[in-house]
């Protein structure tokens, strides 16, 4: 029942809804998009969890990538592995402690982490391994944040033994190929010292790091963002950091943005500021790099993103209230705003992305957001004993389908800031081939959304395109494909929407699609038909079925080749993809002398030759 009203709602919101216009192009070259789903924490249950391992729920939804975190789990954390104390703090003071002998083997402790490490590794997920930097652990306290001076070399020497400990682990050649250096910085929540040694520090371990390992892609650390909210801060440590690399030709292999914000134009913007500031572009043309192309090549990957407790308006920050955070955690919103937010990284070419995080630790789907047992964080998984999935799973299942499908070239959509800013709509379109087409829809407003569409200039409508879609709100989980039938599409308020089109077949006699391969007698046959003069027009006509191999096919090409008796080509009539139908083209043979041609058919693995008689 409820369905059937969320379908009786897309339709009278038809009659009322704004019309948007938008207008996708193919850019000028192909571009690829790589689909790397990944979820800091995981798939092991956190400390005093009642939550599941999450490895199959991870897999079902299309997470392949991991990244290890500290703050709920300090496991694989820097401060547990290499202490002079011991890994719980032991009979030290202070935790960490880094004053130890980094070559002494009894100052490192493996044995939790090599469990949570195999666990990753052994079912299948890409790891990219962190090396330290937490602001701080919910298990144990962090005195502090960052080796003290006195201890850096001891940290940087520690750290790349502990590296190759995981690299070449279980007899492993190879068991990564990222490497992220620190975790949030430089800012003073994850270092306790001064901004300009952190910058120095970083280049150290990183020039170390990569000088040990060269096949490794090895970068971070993550710079805050939105950097417009905080031009005079964020921007200015951002560009401090990249001069220190710069100057010291230390160039990472990649660099880290975080986002904690629900403003998407604010991410979108500061992406944008992001690519000014690496290529020296105004209004950020003054960096000692400008010109040199030195940070051209440096891959920029998302490697935190979340939702935040809190909103921003006017007057400055507001915490949420409880029931706020329950509808942005565990409800709807969370998936509206966890795609939006991918939706702008991926369309401003940041493929890898890391949600904070795979699971809850004591969130509860059963519980009232007023419990105050209730716990609001972001996790993709309830922290039930269940591992329950939350909205924002199925909005990651929807947008990984994509890639499962094979929709993985980017299209141009035109004014997609535009219409995210005025009108809350985040898009992402791709393509399969020329027939099929997909787009992702993140509506982030209350109200709904009317669409049409245009594709290379031309319109999209029910008429030449079968169109179906899927929907994750209030009502639905995206596991059920509804058809489309009117001219415009509405996109409910506060969803996520996936619509894929298929192009109708043209040229073809019926809209009876056929079941088999085949291709006709010609006709008439012989020709002329009267004898030998007149008319030397014969029709062929053949038919392209609906099987798995037409319907599958990245790009399925049909070519109708006519041949003499010597076997030369001596007419091409088509060579081009074709869907599935009924077709019939016509062979003028005005230049050909008198006897005996075949035409031959071929349709992927599909030939057939038949033999026709020209009479003059």
């Amino acid at each position: 029942m409820k369905k059937l009203l969320s379908l009786f709602f897309l339709f009278v919101t038809l009659l009322s809804a704004q019309t948007i216009s938008i207008n996708i192009t193919r850019p000028d070259k192909d571009l690829i998009m790589q689909y790397v789903e990944g979820v800091i924490s995981g798939p092991a249950p956190q400390y005093d969890s009642n939550g599941p391992d999450l490895t199959e729920k991870l897999h079902s939804i299309g997470v392949n990538w991991i990244r290890n975190n500290a703050y709920m789990d300090d496991r694989l954390d820097m401060e547990r592995m290499f202490n002079g104390g011991g890994p719980l703090k032991a009979d030290l003071p202070h935790y960490p402690n880094w004053k130890c002998d980094p070559t002494d083997s009894s100052n490192y402790f493996f044995d939790a982490s090599d469990s949570l490490f195999n666990e990753i590794i052994d079912n299948g997920f890409n790891f990219m391994f962190r090396i330290g930097g937490e602001a701080q652990c919910a298990v144990r306290n962090h005195d502090y944040q960052g080796p003290k001076k006195p201890e850096r070399a001891n940290y940087i020497e520690a750290a790349k033994r502990v590296v190759r400990h995981y690299l070449y682990l279980n007899g492993s050649q190879g068991n990564f190929n990222y490497l992220d250096i620190w975790t949030e910085a430089p800012n003073p929540q994850f270092w306790s010292w001064d901004t300009a040694s952190f910058n120095n520090f970083w280049k150290d371990l990183f020039i170390s790091l990569k000088s040990e390992f060269p096949q490794l892609k090895i970068g971070g650390p993550g710079f805050l963002v939105p950097f417009d909210e905080y031009p005079d801060v964020m921007v200015s440590r951002a560009i401090a950091f990249l001069t220190t690399l710069y100057e010291n030709n230390a160039k990472p292999d990649w660099l880290g943005i975080h986002t904690i914000r629900n403003d998407v134009s604010g991410l979108y913007k500061s992406v944008v500021y992001f690519r000014k500031i690496l290529k020296g572009e105004a209004p950020f043309d003054f960096v000692p790099w400008k010109g040199t192309g030195f940070f051209d090549n440096t891959e920029v990957i998302c490697d935190a993103f979340i939702i935040a407790h809190f909103t921003k308006d006017s007057t400055g920050m507001h915490n949420l209230s409880r029931k706020q955070l329950d509808e942005l955690y565990n409800k709807t919103k969370g998936a509206i705003y966890n795609t939006a937010l991918w939706i702008v990284l991926k369309t401003n070419g940041i493929e890898k992305n890391f949600w904070y995080r795979a699971g809850d630790r004591d969130s509860d789907p059963n519980l009232p957001y007023d419990d105050p047992a209730q716990e609001f964080v972001s996790g993709l998984f309830f922290g039930d004993s269940a591992g329950t999935p939350k909205k924002a799973a199925y909005g990651v299942r929807l947008r990984t389908s994509l890639y499962k499908d094979r929709f993985v070239h980017h299209l141009n959509i035109k004014n997609m800031f535009e219409l995210g800013k005025n009108d809350s709509l985040w898009i992402l379109s791709t393509e399969k081939d020329s027939n099929n087409f997909a787009i992702l829809f993140s509506n982030v407003s209350e109200n709904s959304k009317s669409v049409i569409f245009q594709f290379e200039g031309k319109s999209v409508l029910p008429s030449n395109y079968k169109i179906r879609y899927k929907l994750v709100n209030d009502d639905e989980n995206g596991e059920v494909w509804h058809e489309w039938t009117n001219n415009n599409f509405v996109v409910p308020g506060i969803s996520v929407a996936l619509l894929e089109f298929t192009k109708k077949p043209t040229g073809v006699e019926n809209n009876n699609l056929p079941f088999h391969f085949k291709l006709y007698q010609n006709y008439p046959n012989p020709f002329p038909a009267n004898g030998g003069t007149g008319n030397t027009t014969t029709t062929i006509k053949y038919s392209i079925p609906i099987s798995a191999e037409t319907l599958h096919a990245t790009s399925l090409t049909a070519t109708l080749k006519i041949f003499d008796v010597l076997g030369r080509n001596v007419a091409t009539l088509v060579n081009k993809s074709q869907s599935p139908g009924n077709y019939s083209v016509q062979f003028n043979a005005k230049n050909l002398p008198s006897g005996i041609y075949f035409y031959r058919l071929r349709v992927g693995s599909f030939i057939q030759t038949r033999k026709m008689i020209l009479l003059k």
